[in-house]
């Protein structure tokens, strides 16, 4: 296995999670998988946009064409737009802009911190806001907040990516 080879771990209590499940089964998880694979992680500029002024401020960006999406997914460039429209809007698992041609993606943000003298770096993915959903729900429980009175998608936005990502570095260095 190469030493750039990424993957999308999925926990598996996210497979007991009804938005997660909708979300997979979609075709918006294909694209997403797709885009994903496109983060641009360099101080390097890119040919496409200002994806590594993106980077240093903090940004785990993409670019692509609509067009060039549509080949890798083997749909519709109308199908990508959907799907694209589907992640920004209703599963907020992107954030995107058009420019050009092309959509400029932000899935997500990085940080890097030090821990025992040396880097941690650490990336939070908009996606993983479905893994905080399970965390907050048990944490609810524990404070004797009854899930059901409840909206689902209240209880999602409960914690911000800021708010996850200091969490995560609290757990990380102590």
């Amino acid at each position: 296995m190469s030493s750039d080879t990424q993957s999308i771990k999925i926990d598996f209590r996210l497979l007991e999670n009804t938005e997660f499940n909708r979300l997979m089964r979609s075709g918006c998880f294909n694209t997403y998988c797709q885009i994903r694979k496109m983060i641009w992680r360099s101080l390097r500029p890119s040919v496409i946009g200002d994806l590594h002024i993106r980077y240093m401020s903090g940004s785990l960006a993409a670019a692509c064409k609509t067009k060039k999406l549509a080949q890798l997914c083997s749909v519709t460039p109308r199908q990508v737009r959907n799907d694209i429209r589907k992640m920004k809007e209703e599963y907020q698992i992107v954030d995107c802009v058009s420019e050009n041609d092309y959509y400029v993606f932000i899935l997500g943000e990085w940080n890097e911190i030090e821990r025992n003298g040396k880097p941690l770096r650490y990336e939070y993915y908009y996606l993983d806001k479905y893994a905080t959903f399970i965390q907050r729900q048990s944490e609810d429980e524990e404070m004797n907040f009854p899930s059901e009175e409840k909206d689902f998608h209240e209880v999602r936005k409960f914690i911000s990516p800021k708010e996850y990502i200091t969490r995560f570095i609290h757990e990380k260095t102590n």
